[in-house]
């Protein structure tokens, strides 16, 4: 089966994924801290990432949706894969299918 645009782009959403920071990104929430500063864990060790400021209606969503984006891609990416196994596994049956049914050589494929 021929690679979809799409199949490049989760490719390239992948190795994004894999080259940032680990997951569970958190605010720092040391007091003598930027309230705004965005931390992570790796190997028990706590580590800075940057800081994350939004202002606006929807600040609090946005920062919501950019702090819980690593680990939620790591789920939309597991699904993927456990989409893309299921059409594989179509596209082979159907495969067979065809192959099965042009064996049969002009005999009606229904009765």
């Amino acid at each position: 089966m021929p690679e979809l645009p799409a199949e490049k782009y989760i490719d390239t959403i992948r190795r994004r994924h894999a080259a940032s920071d680990g997951g569970g990104w958190h605010l720092d929430p040391e007091p003598h801290t930027d309230p705004d500063l965005v931390r992570t864990m790796i190997s028990g060790w706590r580590r800075y990432i940057g800081v994350l400021r939004f202002d606006g209606w929807h600040a609090a969503e946005n920062r919501e949706f950019v702090l819980s984006a690593h680990g939620d891609m790591g789920v939309l990416l597991a699904e993927v894969d456990r989409l893309t196994a299921e059409r594989d596994k179509a596209v082979a049956a159907l495969d067979d299918l065809v192959a099965d049914l042009s064996k049969l050589d002009g005999e009606p494929v229904i009765a």
